[in-house]
């Protein structure tokens, strides 16, 4: 290390040695404590040459406050060289996620000559992020005057990936638990809506089975690769996935127009569940139970709602059976679903097919 890593401090009446001989140190680390006489600058020098924390000097009476000495922890962490560092502010060190806030707090110590700590996303020279434990201050000299600042750094990247993986679990708990509690709820009325007005318990049986194995299909929707639980799933994603097993029997007939949307999570079991109940309806008795019938499913956002149209054609005409008049389990199972939503359904039975507008709030 030389004395060309700081600057001449002549123009402010001030130099600062950083020069070290290891030999003299450990010379006089053996004399009597009475005879000791210790160099300061030396002894900084070594001590920061020793330490793990990596530690930057800047010179404010420079332009920019450029670093003018940094420590080999300062390379082992940041990976950048001692020339690589000296001469730039210590802003190269900030990327593109480096937030304004953090870097404001730094300015703000800087000003007002404070010590402070800032947790502060920073790059490594080959691009990598790492979080930064920064430690920010002045260094004044013996008359009181500001002489450098000094910036330590600690990586403390494990302790926040440790941070995050933590809210992530506590994150998916929750979620499990609202999870539960909801498909809990809507198995309970498709349990209790099944097997009103039916005798046959095989039947019963077959309708809960269909019902909760729909239930699954929307689920599936809504889960993140990885396995995680996503915060929203793509609409026309769920209603793929709720309309598969019935495209075999209905191929080519089943037609899906609309706008990108993604629904929050919350919105993805009832809505699949409802989808199901319609595309059931069809087969059995709408127009998916004629070779020659359509469906088509049409979307968009219309203000604060999502409003789905589900319009059939081709099939035979509605008649008021319970089961396609809108007052079957069915239907009642659609509706209880989407006012849970805050929405309704309105199933309008034209001559040439049913019209069903489902509306619910969205917030994409």
């Amino acid at each position: 290390m030389s004395k060309d890593d700081i600057p001449d401090r002549q123009s402010v009446g001030k130099q600062v040695d950083m020069e070290i001989d290891q030999r003299d140190v450990h010379n006089e680390a053996n004399v009597e404590p009475e005879n000791l006489r210790i160099d300061s600058a030396k002894l900084f020098t070594q001590a920061t040459e020793q330490t793990r924390m990596a530690l930057c000097l800047c010179d404010p009476f420079q332009d920019d406050m450029p670093i003018v000495y940094v420590n080999e922890a300062f390379t082992d962490v940041t990976g950048y060289s001692r020339e690589d560092a000296v001469g730039q502010n210590c802003r190269f060190l900030q990327g593109e996620d480096t937030t304004p806030e953090a870097i404001e707090r730094v300015r703000a110590a800087i000003k007002a000559q404070e010590v402070t700590v800032i947790d502060i996303l920073n790059y490594k020279k080959d691009g990598t992020r790492f979080w930064n434990a920064l430690h920010v201050g002045p260094i004044f000299d013996d008359d009181g005057e500001l002489a450098y600042f000094y910036g330590s750094q600690w990586d403390i990247t494990a302790i926040f990936d440790a941070r995050e993986r933590a809210m992530e679990q506590e994150r998916v708990a929750e979620e499990l638990q609202h999870r539960t509690h909801n498909l809990f709820g809507i198995i309970t009325s498709i349990i209790s809506l099944s097997s009103r007005n039916e005798s046959d318990v095989a039947t019963v049986i077959d309708k809960i089975t269909d019902r909760i194995t729909a239930l699954a299909r929307a689920h599936k929707a809504s889960i993140a690769p990885g396995g995680r639980a996503a915060e929203a799933a793509s609409l026309r994603a769920l209603i793929d996935s709720v309309m598969e097993p019935y495209r075999t029997s209905a191929e080519g007939r089943i037609k899906l127009t609309g706008e990108r949307a993604e629904l929050h999570r919350n919105m993805v079991t009832p809505v699949g569940l409802a989808l199901h109940e319609l595309a059931t309806n069809a087969i059995k008795y709408g127009s998916l139970s004629d070779p020659g019938g359509s469906v088509c499913i049409d979307w968009e956002v219309d203000g604060d709602d999502m409003r789905i149209c589900w319009i059939e054609r081709g099939g035979p005409s509605p008649d008021k059976d319970p089961q396609t008049s809108g007052s079957g389990t069915g239907s009642r199972i659609v509706r209880g679903v989407l006012q849970g939503l805050g929405g309704d359904i309105d199933m309008d039975f034209e001559p040439e097919g049913l019209n069903a507008t489902l509306r619910f709030p969205f917030a994409g």
